[in-house]
């Protein structure tokens, strides 16, 4: 999965969805595996938090390097771990305390004034089918089935929006999906199912989003 971009000497990154560790090897041990190829610039993160694989990468300028974006990678969990309440996971509160206390940091670092940010994780959030089903709703791209998201809001878009600087979200996990919306300020995205013939994909082509950062 990760030759072409390795071939090609691309940086990447890698964080988890729902199904990853489900045959036989936990996230630690496929972070360990993860991290050591070419190019990965995936990390485990803060062991105490939870999940793995919640770190920040910072975009810097190419002639000053100095700091110019970030974009924030999270581990959005897997399957509910609460008995008949949904299917799907949510982000823990001390997920959104740091990123609350990662967000402040940076802003600090910037004279007060937020970085533009993006934020990168798999399953969506609770804003996603409230911004879609709004009277004023205005997606573009593909949506055909509802969104998976964990029943629980424990506020991470709240405060994103906030702190100010997450200017898009994009997540993954439901395969016919791959559109992109406004939000009360942020853009709410899926990227496109891009796997093999599995389970279930309606929407034609496999592919991807490209992000342009200018």
């Amino acid at each position: 999965m990760f030759a072409p971009v390795i071939e090609r000497k691309i940086p990447w990154a890698y964080i988890f969805g729902n199904h990853d560790d489900e045959f036989g090897k936990s996230r630690k041990d496929i972070m360990d595996y993860v991290v050591q190829k070419p190019y990965c610039l995936s990390v485990h993160g803060d062991e105490n938090l939870t999940g793995v694989g919640n770190f920040i990468l910072e975009v810097k300028d190419e002639k000053e390097k100095k700091t110019k974006a970030l974009l924030y990678l999270m581990d959005s969990g897997a399957y509910t771990p609460i008995k008949k309440l949904g299917h799907y996971n949510w982000f823990a509160f001390d997920q959104v305390e740091w990123y609350r206390a990662q967000s402040a940091a940076y802003t600090k670092e910037n004279k007060g004034k937020p970085y533009p940010a993006l934020a990168f994780f798999h399953i969506p959030l609770a804003e996603y089918p409230l911004m879609t089903t709004a009277k004023d709703a205005k997606i573009i791209g593909e949506k055909r089935e509802d969104e998976c998201n964990g029943k629980l809001n424990t506020g991470m878009f709240t405060a994103m929006r906030e702190a100010g600087d997450v200017m898009g979200t994009f997540v993954g996990h439901d395969h016919d999906n791959d559109y992109i919306g406004a939000y009360y300020g942020i853009y709410l995205a899926y990227g496109r199912y891009s796997g093999g013939k599995t389970v279930y994909n309606n929407l034609g082509n496999n592919g991807c989003r490209i992000i342009e950062l200018k």
